[in-house]
């Protein structure tokens, strides 16, 4: 079950100064207040504490300072929701790209062959090289076969027809 934190507010008398935060919290259709205390510090003068927020759910805590790198998310749940929202985008965007080199691969045929200058750039892209970057024409056809050879896990054999033409469009243009 998640819980969306929908408010935040610190209270704390100054003679004792200790930090509290009171949450509320929403867990399916009933409202509850849950006291919890985020960090309990006896505030001196001098003592820097340190405020963080969890990127997946908004969640807000205090902390002493540590070396080392700050604190990305609150839990490892939040840490395994970001992975798994990130890896089905990774894999959304892997289907469209397919998609689109599998519509390029359907439009060549014998009459209406792919345009030489385009091989270059269909290499690049099929390689994940940057458009920019220079690299040599057998360097881009070695990583993009790796990556799209259909004997490996992800790899597809349209799409290694489409790297196999466009690379032997390449070489021709070169020479």
């Amino acid at each position: 079950m998640f819980a969306s934190l929908l408010g935040v507010t610190c209270r704390g008398s100054p003679d004792d100064r200790f930090l509290h935060a009171v949450a509320v919290v929403q867990r399916g259709s009933e409202d509850m207040d849950v006291t919890r205390q985020v960090r309990s510090v006896r505030a001196r003068e001098g003592v820097i504490i340190q405020r963080f927020t969890c990127v997946w759910c908004g969640l807000a805590w205090n902390r002493l300072p540590k070396p080392g790198r700050a604190p990305r998310f609150c839990s490892d749940a939040c840490k395994q929701a970001n992975w798994r929202a990130r890896a089905a985008l990774a894999r959304d965007d892997r289907r469209e790209q397919v998609a689109r080199f599998h519509a390029e691969w359907d439009q060549i045929t014998a009459a209406t062959p792919m345009p030489p200058e385009r091989a270059v750039p269909l290499l690049r892209e099929l390689a994940d090289a940057d458009p920019s970057s220079w690299l040599p024409v057998p360097r881009l056809y070695k990583t993009a076969a790796a990556a799209w050879h259909p004997d490996r896990p992800g790899g597809d054999h349209k799409v290694f027809q489409l790297l196999q033409e466009a690379h032997r469009l390449a070489r021709q243009r070169a020479l």
